[in-house]
């Protein structure tokens, strides 16, 4: 069971919504959901070279937004010490 909602330090304003809480249901992700992140984390840095894609933290801000349903891009506007935890 790996559905956890994580409640933001402070609420976040995003594309004129505001986020209190992220939910990411990491049951509903399969390994086509891994590859589709992949692709698109080294489609928007295709000057990075990650050689454990597991330990970058960008790339699981790709595998958050997936578990999410939410925008990546929410994601660099968190709280840092919910960047961390989350990925």
């Amino acid at each position: 069971m790996s559905n956890v909602v994580h409640k933001l330090l402070r609420p976040v304003k995003f594309e004129d919504k505001t986020y209190e809480m992220i939910p990411l249901d990491l049951d509903s992700l399969s390994g086509r959901d891994i590859k589709e992140a992949k692709k698109e984390f080294e489609l928007a840095n295709p000057q990075k070279v990650s050689f454990v894609l597991s330990a970058d933290s960008d790339f699981a801000a790709y595998l958050a937004a997936r578990a999410s349903k939410l925008p990546v891009e929410l994601f660099d506007y968190i709280p840092a010490p919910d960047y961390v935890v989350i990925t």
